[in-house]
């Protein structure tokens, strides 16, 4: 934005505290929350808020899933807050996240296994 102002803040909220398992989309949620400011108007939003639900899931670097072992993502869950948003402050069901996936290999990877 050429003419405007970014302003960010990065939120990171653990919804029970210091008990385990203390991962980024189980139970720590990141939230990025961006104020665009420009002559025609001043927005408030989430990173991933404008993604389709299956990108917040299956995206490769920051999407709502569990990485297979040994992968070496350590980013993945971001997207799971917008997921959640998405889906009216609800985590969505295992069923709900399998079929947004388009793909049943992610029942293995929904992070929400408490």
């Amino acid at each position: 934005m050429a003419n405007g102002k970014v302003t960010q803040s990065h939120f990171f909220i653990d919804t029970n505290g210091a008990k385990k398992p203390n991962k980024v989309g189980v139970d720590v949620y990141v939230f990025f929350m961006e104020l665009r400011e420009d002559k025609a108007s001043k927005s408030l939003s989430m990173a991933g808020a404008n993604q389709t639900s299956k990108t917040l899931i299956t995206n490769s670097y920051s999407g709502c899933y569990i990485p297979d072992s040994g992968s070496g993502n350590t980013t993945s869950g971001l997207y799971c807050a917008a997921l959640i948003q998405k889906n009216g402050w609800k985590i969505p069901t295992v069923e709900q996240y399998v079929q947004w996936a388009e793909d049943q290999s992610y029942r293995a990877k929904y992070p929400w296994k408490f």
